[in-house]
């Protein structure tokens, strides 16, 4: 075999290399953050005001996963005066496992969730609460096995 043939069977190679690469890329499905992400992008000033109201807070909030349940404990100063509280559960990897809900905490600020409706994975648990007519916002890491 020549030079000439070694050469054009690299060349196909590469372009058969090039081409795998693209299918590929085309395959692959990217999820945005949110799909209203304009929105979201002019209400981060609020978002972050509300962040910074709750690490101003002095008691502990936190998101567990344990025993099939996540236990969610929001201040528990606050327990009589939350007006409105919801929890987002973002899973990066496939927005279809994205989940929204209504929190209604109990007397303690505490509040137990079924893990029955989220998929496994990694999740990130966007906490956000109304009280004394401010809002308040934190993020908390979540593994569901």
């Amino acid at each position: 075999m020549n030079w000439g043939w070694k050469m054009a069977l690299v060349y196909v190679a590469f372009v058969g290399a090039i081409m795998t690469f693209v299918f590929k890329a085309r395959s692959e499905r990217i999820d945005l953050v949110t799909k209203d992400y304009y929105e979201q992008e002019l209400l981060f000033k609020d978002r972050m005001e509300a962040s910074s109201n709750a690490n101003e807070l002095f008691s502990f909030i936190s998101v567990k996963n344990e025993n099939n349940m996540i236990e969610l404990q929001l201040p528990a100063q606050q327990a009589k005066r939350i007006e409105q509280a919801s929890v987002h559960f973002y899973c990066p990897a496939n927005a279809e496992n994205d989940i929204k809900l209504d929190l209604k905490p109990d007397e303690n600020a505490h509040q137990a969730l079924s893990t029955s409706t989220l998929k496994q994975g990694n999740y990130i648990a966007k906490l956000q609460w109304k009280a004394d007519d401010k809002n308040f916002y934190i993020e908390k890491a979540l593994r569901i096995y």
